[in-house]
């Protein structure tokens, strides 16, 4: 632990990182969710949370 912050990456961490998802991406699911452009903030919020997601079921597919 250096200043507080634990080294490293968690395995979610991991698999948010490297889900198979961009902004390209992250952009359409808003537009089919809202109907309409996201902004720039948007398109990451929505990232985020897709990123998230997919982390989420890996997660819990491995503890299996």
């Amino acid at each position: 632990m250096m200043h507080g912050v634990p080294e490293g990456m968690s395995l979610r961490d991991y698999f948010a990182a490297h889900a198979p998802i961009d902004l390209a991406w992250a952009n359409e699911i808003f537009y089919r969710r809202m109907g309409r452009n996201p902004g720039f903030m948007e398109t990451l919020e929505q990232l985020v949370e897709l990123r998230g997601a997919y982390a989420d079921l890996m997660v819990r597919e491995r503890a299996k």
